[in-house]
């Protein structure tokens, strides 16, 4: 069999004592393999240097045999060929968070910018190599099992790049600054904003951060801390004195962004867009000769509208929400969407439109005002709810329905069920004509 070769897989690994002529060798690791000719496996190398060979395992084992081989292929031994074979990574691209995760790291993103810098000063802390501060529980630990070096290791700190990492953390930095009660202080993930009226406050907020980081062992990356500014560049906006805009430099592959020449590169286009639609009053109507778009180039009103939406977005600036000054909604409707402005003291803060399914499509003209308010209203729910409130609409007939100070009787059914809905809200409801309500017009 001096010319035969083998091919066989690898099952585990053993710790043997081995003695080869005078020389002993401990621990020595063995691959055990299946489907041998033999039961040991030696190479020429070790061979070559020894006449002969003599392999003491624990217990009772037969003669040995020998079975000369011209070539053996083993792969690496793998250390997890007992897992099921359903089992998949931790850490991959469509793994790394929940829909529960995704869903709370998009209101802490929307908490941070609708609450986060309304105050004059403010200084960004960065946090360094903030997720190695969590223990992880001994019950989870074999989670994160990883294979180095023909060995087993395992994670005993959250690392970097585990699924549900970021969301994890972040629950625990809110917890942090619940528990220890600082005001006017900010976390996303690693960043954490601390704000003040004036410079005194800030500094004692700061302070109190400062202390909570040391108790809780939070090390601070001082290359990338900002201190006392008035303007700060944080999730691809930049907040100033209680405005918040697109940073210019995030939006550069948007205005450099050229006409689309096929449908892929409009969706695209109009992904970008869609990112960007609550900076921008009346997106749905705006977008509209965008849609649908199957010939190309692009007529000369959907080039128009591809323009004038990359200055909207580049010019777009909202007010950060206040709590002492109170809100007005403004609402309107068109034959294919409804939109709202939400404002305070004349600014806005938030704009909110969308087209009409096509059920909705078949609502009348007043019906579709009303549903303009009912949306709007579930929209900022979470502002507004437990707030006394305006609404104007260009519908004198919407606004004696939803006049909360009159018992009128209704006979739509769609109309009573939305009033009874917005009984939970507590608003004065203002006719306006349509001529002077512009701003939230569709």
């Amino acid at each position: 069999m001096a010319n035969s070769s083998m091919v066989t897989e690898t099952e585990g690994v053993c710790k043997v004592y081995l003695k080869i002529e005078n020389f002993t060798y401990q621990n020595v690791e063995l691959l055990v393999m299946k489907d041998l000719c033999s039961d040991v496996l030696i190479g020429h190398d070790i061979l070559n240097r020894h006449s002969s060979a003599e392999i003491g395992f624990d217990g009772n084992r037969p003669p040995l045999t020998i079975c000369s081989l011209a070539v053996a292929q083993v792969p690496p031994v793998s250390l997890f060929s007992n897992l099921n074979p359903d089992c998949r990574p931790l850490v991959t691209k469509s793994r790394r968070q929940t829909v529960e995760d995704n869903i709370f790291m998009a209101l802490e993103v929307q908490k941070l910018l609708q609450e986060g810098v309304i105050e004059p000063i403010f200084s960004k802390i960065d946090l360094q190599s903030v997720y190695h501060q969590i223990l992880i529980q001994d019950s989870e630990r074999h989670y994160t099992a990883f294979e180095a070096c023909g060995k087993l290791y395992q994670f005993l700190r959250v690392p970097f790049g585990v699924t549900n990492g970021v969301a994890c953390f972040q629950r625990v930095i809110d917890k942090i600054i619940e528990d220890e009660r600082l005001t006017l202080t900010y976390p996303f993930i690693d960043d954490v904003t601390v704000c003040g009226k004036d410079q005194k406050e800030h500094d004692d907020n700061l302070e109190k951060f400062m202390t909570v980081a040391k108790k809780y062992n939070l090390t601070l990356n001082e290359d990338k801390c900002t201190y006392s500014s008035n303007t700060v560049h944080l999730l691809g906006y930049i907040m100033q004195e209680g405005i918040i805009k697109p940073d210019p430099e995030r939006l550069k592959p948007l205005r450099d962004m050229p006409l689309p020449k096929d449908s892929s590169a409009l969706q695209r286009a109009l992904g970008m867009f869609a990112h960007y639609c609550q900076w921008i009053p009346g997106f749905s109507k705006k977008i509209r000769p965008l849609l649908g778009k199957k010939q190309f180039p692009l007529s000369r009103d959907a080039v128009l509208t591809f323009n004038s939406l990359k200055d909207d977005v580049a010019n777009a600036a909202l007010a950060t929400i206040e709590d002492d000054i109170p809100f007005r909604v403004e609402t309107d409707s068109s034959d294919f969407a409804i939109a709202a402005t939400l404002s305070q003291a004349g600014r806005p803060v938030a704009f909110f439109s969308r087209t009409l399914h096509a059920s909705e499509l078949r609502h009348s003209s007043p019906e579709k005002e009303a549903y303009a308010i009912v949306e709007s209203l579930r929209h900022w729910r979470h502002f507004l709810m437990g707030k006394h409130f305006e609404v104007f609409t260009d519908q004198q007939a919407v606004a004696f329905v939803f006049n909360q100070r009159h018992g009128s009787k209704i006979k739509n059914e769609k109309l009573i069920r939305w009033r009874l809905e917005l009984a939970s809200f507590k608003f004065d409801i203002i006719y306006r004509p349509g001529k002077q309500n512009v701003i939230a017009d569709t």
